[in-house]
């Protein structure tokens, strides 16, 4: 008895070692494209900051972007333009807690959405920046078995004159550790085969 109750834990031990080393080794090809709303300006619009002759915040966001898991890749620029063109305008103060929203949306391999948050600061212009940031609240979502993380936080902003006004905004997608279902089974072999040791075990004492 003693050695089949040993041989139960032996299989119960190697269900939770193939589970966490499957888990590990787990990779998805993910596809996802993300929007952006800017100070509540709705997704997809821009943000304006001081009128016609200020500055206009808006996102280029990924379209149907797909990486592997895991993998660093983009979530889209931020970026800072002159309402009237150029790069002559005039800085502007961002109004501190300016909302900034990056939804997320997932086709593969589970289809879902997330939004990751963060708010604005500081002074940004045509040339020059002044204590500009993007500081982010929610730096992660999980979709399906898919986590999307923040790389930089907080992340400064470029004035328009810099990189054409783009900020890009990168994270590491990953995949969650989830049991495969072999990983399952063995577990479930194990339990029962320790249940039944127990009950041989207490049937013996009677």
């Amino acid at each position: 008895m003693r050695k089949f109750l040993s041989m139960s834990f032996a299989v119960l031990a190697v269900a939770i070692i193939v589970g966490v080393t499957a888990g590990a080794a787990k990779a998805d090809t993910v596809t996802f494209s993300t929007a952006a709303n800017i100070g509540g300006a709705g997704f997809g619009n821009t943000f304006n900051i001081g009128g016609a002759t200020g500055v206009n915040l808006s996102f280029n966001g990924i379209v149907g972007s797909t990486v592997t898991t895991p993998s660093n890749t983009s979530l889209g620029d931020i970026v800072v333009s002159c309402a009237a063109g150029g790069t002559a305008c005039v800085p502007q103060s961002i109004i501190a807690g300016t909302t900034f929203v990056i939804r997320i949306t997932q086709t593969a391999p589970t289809p879902g959405t997330g939004n990751i948050t963060a708010t604005l600061s500081g002074t940004i212009g045509g040339s020059t920046s002044s204590g500009t940031g993007i500081t982010f609240t929610v730096t992660s979502v999980t979709i399906g078995a898919e986590a999307y993380t923040v790389l930089n936080n907080p992340l400064a902003l470029v004035p328009a004159s810099t990189n054409g006004g783009a900020t890009s905004i990168q994270a590491a997608v990953t995949t969650t550790t989830i049991p495969e279902p072999t990983t399952m089974l063995l577990l479930g072999t194990g339990l029962i085969g320790v249940a039944g040791a127990f009950r041989r075990r207490f049937k013996d004492r009677l």
